[in-house]
């Protein structure tokens, strides 16, 4: 399901792909390591969509699995920026430094 999510996003389908990251979180929810990433990946595909309030639910809870979780943190300092929040996005680049 993540291969299939993943080549979804790749050429450019962004709703299936998220479907896809949907059902690969299904599979496996006690497997949480593996799932920060599919958070990860389904947020970014959310984002593709402009969906940014579906994309940091998933950041937060990708984060609240792994706080350390660089990638998603520079992802949701992105969005902090872009929705003007950036008191938000300079706590989470701090995190990353």
């Amino acid at each position: 399901m993540k291969k299939e999510g993943t080549d979804a996003f790749q050429t450019g389908n962004f709703k299936e792909a998220v479907e896809r990251f949907s059902e690969c979180l299904e599979l496996d929810p006690l497997n949480i390591q593996y799932n920060s990433t599919v958070l990860f990946n389904r947020a970014s595909a959310y984002l593709k969509q402009g969906l940014t309030k579906d994309a940091l639910n998933d950041l937060n809870e990708a984060l609240n699995i792994n706080e350390e979780y660089v990638k998603a943190l520079l992802k949701r300092a992105e969005l902090h920026q872009l929705q003007g929040n950036f008191e938000e996005a300079v706590r989470d680049l701090e995190k990353v430094k």
